[in-house]
């Protein structure tokens, strides 16, 4: 069977992949909100368990002596039931999909986190020689995340310690190589990182510019094109004023010209173009690689 090509685009002095694993399923209600069904199952149908199809998306940004991942999706280490829950299929390691780009892990040099969710996470650590102790997965790489989203994710607020799990990102703190940062900073030339709050309550986004063109990695703050209006929030916020602004700042930018919007829960990963108006944003899929 033919692997369908890597979604890819050249910003400046970067080569910026869209590295697609897979799809999960959750809840309809909790990822549109206060949206009513009649409204949401028009742009994503459930299935029986009320359930929507969401994507697991990571980026790449491959330049000059680095290559750094943004977020790490779910990863290999979920248990059956937990897979069964989420509608999760096989998933593959990171050494196959990283092989049609001719990469291994230990060639990732950084490892950048939009927040510490199992979603986003679960990819960083693998289980080492078929047993249960968890190791890093990409022993080469820097991890960088928000102070305030690793306090929280090590002591969740009351009701969300589903949505960590330790065993993710705990072996981190052992490597050396865990940089908890403390506010918005640029990680390398052209490479942002942005907090935003929101959806955790130091979340970031991912902003990639250079010669003339910026790709957006704006996280769970718009997890999927479906979300860019105003209105459409997920139920998992735990901060909604928060998101609305920075849903705000996201379509002041990206409705600029040479600017690429990657959703990390698009069904259909794609680098995506903002038509239409600020009031009734879309997000055109831009097929062809540049």
């Amino acid at each position: 069977m033919n692997q369908a090509p890597i979604p890819h685009v050249l910003v400046g002095r970067y080569d910026v992949y869209i590295l697609a694993e897979g799809q999960f399923r959750m809840d309809g209600g909790a990822v549109f909100g206060i949206i009513p069904r009649p409204q949401w199952e028009q742009k994503m149908p459930p299935d029986a368990q009320n359930r929507v199809a969401l994507g697991l998306n990571q980026l790449l940004i491959r330049g000059p002596d680095t290559l750094v991942l943004c977020d790490t999706g779910v990863g290999t280490k979920l248990s059956p039931r937990q897979r069964e829950v989420y509608g999760l299929g096989p998933l593959s390691p990171w050494t196959d999909r990283l092989a049609p780009l001719g990469l291994a892990p230990s060639d990732i040099t950084h490892v950048v986190f939009t927040h510490l969710h199992f979603d986003h996470t679960g990819g960083a650590t693998v289980f080492a020689d078929e047993g249960r102790e968890v190791r890093p997965a990409f022993p080469q790489a820097d991890h960088y995340v928000q102070e305030g989203e690793w306090d929280d994710a090590c002591l969740p607020p009351e009701g969300e310690s589903f949505a960590y799990q330790f065993s993710h990102f705990l072996p981190l703190r052992e490597t050396g190589r865990l940089h908890r940062l403390r506010g918005s900073r640029q990680l390398l030339p052209g490479l942002q990182l942005h907090v935003t709050g929101g959806h955790t309550r130091f979340h970031q986004e991912i902003r990639v510019t250079d010669g003339g063109r910026t790709v957006l990695f704006p996280g769970d703050v718009c997890p999927t094109p479906h979300h860019l209006s105003i209105a459409w929030r997920t139920s998992y916020d735990r901060f909604p004023l928060e998101t609305i602004a920075a849903r705000r700042r996201l379509l002041a930018k990206a409705f600029q010209p040479d600017v690429l919007v990657v959703f990390s829960h698009d069904p259909q990963p794609a680098f995506r173009c903002l038509t239409g108006s600020p009031d009734q944003p879309e997000a055109v899929a831009r097929h062809a690689p540049a």
